[in-house]
């Protein structure tokens, strides 16, 4: 008769097998999965520390955040190197704007979930666990430093994301961000173009030929948009122009939305377009979708923007496709055909700038934007005073995301700054909150 194992050893593995559960159901969002593994756990041996950690996870995204920093220092009481309840006080910091104390929580910590995970291996109970709360914790620092403006820090955590995914979209859709990123520190078209062809064979599938596409004469050009930013957002600034004032008589508009709807979402659908919602479409169907509606020209105005839409352009579901106006490099995806731009932005003979896409330049005489705010929500009066006049010196200004701002470009400030005599630089953004904005 085979021996049984022992009573401790048996509750040792049960108890990891509702952890595990547990890190499954907080990487799903089941928040009331989790507190039941919490409670599994706890009956196992009452008060134990990973169930306290558990419910402190839970309460932190339930948005209980008495309740999360309470647990969080129970079980950091008894156990101060408690990697959950470490994440969990990364996240109360995260919550607090408290980015220097965030930032340095969660690198300690992915020092220490990196090791054990090495050290575990892939056959170890435990490496699930670690393994999935890593994946999480970069994505947390990659959010921080993208807030403090370490745009090259927040690039690399996305990276090494990217290379955690277990699945292939996963991938694709963390090396975009990372290529994203990227773009707010100068990279050099060789390169820049290099890391955007990796993203190409994350997408690659079976795209359509269109060997039989033809167009009679008479038919209306078919000319589709896609983009997660038909709502309040830049692009929708510099699309709405097109939607207005294309010829119906010779044009047929179709919109397809990825992301999420607002009013202005509204009030773009009542212009003279066909409107396609592919939100619950995978990139296949959604594809397909648009190949029946027969586009001739599809226009991406994403990029590796936040959820774009080109592991749909990877199935060229469009016989000519363009990227362009929201993303200003290239996609590095071989289904598009063309990146829009003009003369000031990639000057004719600028043959280094055009080595780093691997569209084909497609130059408009002008702009390529036509930017008009006034559509979109009435603009104010334009009569009052300059401020100059009343306060005596002038005030510029940067509203930016400053992430986006380089070293570069602070020092172009600074001898702006002292040009002009007594001038002030007004720095509107979640970054001025941070001490060492304030004293830069």
């Amino acid at each position: 008769m085979q021996e049984q194992p022992p009573q401790n050893e048996h509750k040792a593995e049960e108890k990891m097998n509702w952890l595990k559960l547990a890190a499954k159901f907080s990487a799903d969002g089941d928040l009331r999965g989790m507190r039941a593994c919490a409670q599994e756990v706890d009956k196992l041996a009452e008060g134990d520390v990973d169930a306290v950690a558990v419910n402190a996870e839970a309460a932190l995204y339930s948005g209980s955040i008495e309740e999360a920093q309470q647990l969080a220092e129970q079980v950091l009481r008894v156990s101060p190197r408690h990697p959950r309840a470490r994440m969990v006080w990364a996240g109360l910091a995260a919550l607090e704007f408290r980015l220097g104390d965030e930032i340095s929580l969660l690198a300690d910590l992915i020092e220490e979930l990196s090791y054990k995970a090495k050290i575990l291996g892939e056959d170890d109970p435990a490496y699930s666990i670690y393994y999935q709360m890593l994946r999480r914790a970069r994505g947390w620092l990659a959010d921080a430093f993208y807030l403090g403006g370490e745009a090259k820090c927040a690039a690399h955590e996305l990276l090494m994301s990217s290379r955690l995914a277990k699945e292939p979209s996963e991938e694709a859709e963390l090396y975009s961000k990372y290529l994203f990123m990227r773009n707010y520190r100068y990279l050099g078209a060789r390169e820049g173009r290099q890391k955007a062809e990796l993203y190409n064979d994350m997408v690659a599938v079976t795209s359509y030929t269109h060997e039989n596409a033809l167009r009679t004469e008479h038919r209306k050009l078919r000319i589709g948009y896609i983009s997660p930013d038909f709502r309040e957002h830049a692009v929708a600034y510099f699309l709405t122009p097109l939607l207005r004032h294309f010829d119906g008589e010779q044009f047929m508009v179709f919109c397809y939305a990825t992301g999420r709807n607002d009013a202005v979402t509204d009030r773009l659908r009542s212009r003279r377009v066909t409107w396609r919602d592919l939100r619950s479409r995978s990139p296949r169907t959604a594809a397909r979708l648009i190949n029946e509606d027969r586009i001739d020209i599809l226009v991406d105005l994403s990029g590796h923007s936040q959820d774009n839409a080109l592991p749909i352009m990877a199935y060229r579901p469009a016989p000519i496709q363009i990227s362009g106006i929201g993303y200003t490099n290239t996609t590095g995806v071989d289904t598009i055909d063309y990146f829009l731009s003009d003369e000031i932005c990639i000057p004719y003979g600028d043959t280094t700038a055009e080595s780093g896409f691997t569209e084909q330049i497609l130059r408009m005489p002008h702009s390529h934007l036509c930017y008009a705010p006034e559509e979109i929500r009435p603009m104010p009066k334009t009569g009052f005073e300059a401020p100059v006049r009343r306060n005596g010196y002038v005030t510029f200004g940067s509203f930016n995301n400053f992430a986006k701002v380089t070293d570069e470009t602070l020092l172009l400030w600074r001898g702006i700054l002292e040009s002009v005599h007594d001038s002030r630089l007004v720095i509107k953004g979640k970054f001025a909150a941070l001490m060492p904005a304030r004293i830069f």
